[in-house]
């Protein structure tokens, strides 16, 4: 069953807003929107989401790679990267979380569509 409750964790607010309409349209269920790391965290321990699309790059006490990490550590919520950065230092960082996927921005949203149906429901 492919994942319905999603968390979307970015700091840019209209791309997220815009993000989640489609996703929206497309029959998924957002939990709010995260704009930093640390918020991600609370919201999935409270909200509980299938998974979670998240801005590697992000302001605050922690970075998009430190909140998914505690994310699939202490919920196993599978997480796909989204990054506007792609050089290779990021992308092994990002990688060492085992992540579910990684899109570079700007990208094509039914792509990540078909990235987020292919993900299995834990």
């Amino acid at each position: 069953m492919k994942p319905r409750k999603i968390l979307i964790v970015e700091d840019e607010a209209l791309f997220a807003m815009d993000l989640g309409q489609r996703l929206k349209g497309k029959g998924y269920v957002l939990c709010e929107t995260a704009l930093k790391g640390k918020k991600a965290v609370e919201i999935v321990e409270r909200e509980k989401p299938d998974l979670v699309l998240m801005d590697i790059n992000l302001k605050g006490e922690i970075s998009g790679i430190d909140a998914a990490r505690e994310i699939r550590l202490r919920f196993g919520v599978p997480v796909i990267f989204m990054t506007g950065y792609s050089d290779e230092n990021t992308k092994e960082a990002a990688m060492l979380v085992q992540p579910a996927g990684f899109v570079t921005k700007p990208f094509n949203v039914d792509e990540l569509l078909v990235l987020i149906d292919s993900i299995a429901q834990p």
